[in-house]
């Protein structure tokens, strides 16, 4: 390989780099981010409805026994 091929093969390369960090910027990162305040609210209703639901399927375990 020449010189000139390399260099032609470098650029290239350096191209479709530019192109996968451009993706990673406008359609990766956001997505993300939406994806992290999605599963902060699954979070906060977690633990919002933790306790009662405790509650309820210790009621229904100890109902079930029971019977």
């Amino acid at each position: 390989m020449d010189n000139n091929e390399l260099k032609m093969r470098l650029d290239i390369l350096e191209r479709k780099i530019d192109l996968i960090l451009e993706t990673l910027k406008i359609d990766i990162q956001p997505n993300c981010e939406k994806m992290s305040s999605h599963i902060d609210f699954v979070d906060n209703v977690y633990d919002t409805v933790k306790a009662p639901l405790n509650y309820i399927c210790s009621k229904v375990s100890r109902n079930a026994i029971e019977n």
